[in-house]
């Protein structure tokens, strides 16, 4: 767990990131995340981890990106899935300048993930779950489980919506599953 100070300088970052993003002339790059100027900020931690970055507006998604493996620090990675999540999420147009004073931040940092060697082992309201089978994947963070409360409709949704996959693929031994945690920081 991160110190208090450490959660605010991650959030005010993030901020500061998007901020630089969306004044940009072109709006196609931060001179942080574009490798033009390094943070100026000192973490207590700043170790790579993979992170997913949540904003929204009015209590409505408007753009949940990330990755599963770190881009490079945690700084780094942040300010490269900020970008992602402001300008890049298929669902949603981009976000406007006017809109990011009202837009609020959730950053997740995720632990390592841990396979699962059936849907048993995945704690409910604890655990993000990944999971693959072939070339398809999904993932859906810890926090989803405020809107599906059971396992089986999570696992069915997640197959679904996120992997393209028949609702059940979770119950079949060829799709892996994998579990994790995440530390989540939000406004």
């Amino acid at each position: 767990m991160r110190s208090p100070a450490d959660r605010k300088r991650i959030l005010d970052f993030v901020r500061a990131v998007l901020e630089d993003f969306l004044s940009a002339p072109d709006a196609r790059g931060s001179r942080m995340a574009a490798g033009g100027r390094r943070p100026d900020i000192l973490l207590d931690d700043n170790s790579p981890a993979p992170v997913f970055i949540t904003l929204t507006a009015n209590g409505r998604l408007r753009g949940c990106v990330g990755s599963l493996a770190p881009e490079s620090d945690l700084l780094l990675t942040l300010a490269g899935t900020a970008i992602r999540s402001a300008s890049r999420d298929r669902r949603f147009p981009p976000l406007l300048p006017g809109e990011l004073a009202g837009t609020r931040i959730e950053v997740s940092i995720l632990s390592p993930m841990e396979k699962a060697a059936d849907a048993s082992a995945i704690r409910e309201k604890t655990h993000g779950v990944f999971l693959r089978r072939g070339g398809s994947s999904g993932l859906f963070l810890p926090q989803v489980w405020r809107q599906i409360r059971s396992k089986e409709r999570f696992l069915e949704e997640l197959c679904r919506s996120k992997a393209g996959l028949p609702p059940d693929a979770w119950r079949d031994p060829a799709t892996e599953i994998f579990v994790f945690t995440v530390e989540k920081i939000s406004e």
